[in-house]
């Protein structure tokens, strides 16, 4: 047997010294902040893809041309019907903080601009049920976060419910938005 310092590592037929240590299976491989952050959000869009319910049936095909089993074009109309009604009472509940409020007026008023994006967005148009700042019983922030947040408990069941993995990725960024806008309420 040869001495020690002229041994060579029998696995990988190497000097095993510093230069060499972790370099060729003495320690586990290191799996960089780029490669685990590149990996995990692969497998996160793997999984909202999955989740959103898209499936090849709703691939585009040349020509404008449809698969017989996608759905039909109005197959989440009433879905868009009833989540534009959410989100413009939301709206209007958020208009009319911001005029009654002066403590939450900017996070209000952004509320209001956030959903008159997402109603346009959707195409929804439409009244807002009426709403009457003075008949709330609650402090002005309360009635915000407490509408807020069911319209995003709303959002994200509506997306969950879409027929179109289009409309359902659009719901649920719209419901991001709101947690989003939450937050820093």
């Amino acid at each position: 047997m040869p001495p020690p310092s002229a041994r060579r590592d029998v696995l990988h037929d190497e000097p095993h010294d510093a230069l060499h240590a972790g370099a060729r299976g003495t320690n586990p491989p290191t799996l960089g902040r780029r490669r685990l952050l590149g990996s995990g959000l692969a497998g996160l869009g793997a999984l909202l893809f999955a989740a959103t319910g898209c499936d090849a049936a709703e691939t585009p095909l040349p020509n404008g041309a449809t698969t017989p089993t996608a759905p039909a074009v109005d197959a989440d109309s009433e879905l868009v019907a009833t989540i534009g009604q959410a989100i413009a009472d939301a709206g209007a509940v958020a208009g009319a903080v911001a005029r009654s409020a002066p403590a939450v007026r900017r996070d209000a008023r952004a509320l209001a601009a956030l959903h008159a994006a997402h109603l346009d967005e959707l195409g929804w148009s439409g009244d807002a049920a009426p709403v009457d700042p003075t008949a709330r019983p609650r402090p002005e922030r309360v009635a915000l976060v407490e509408t807020e947040t069911a319209l995003q408990d709303d959002l994200v069941a509506a997306s969950m419910a879409a027929s179109s993995g289009a409309l359902a990725q659009a719901l649920a960024s719209m419901a991001t938005a709101v947690a989003q806008r939450l937050a820093v309420l």
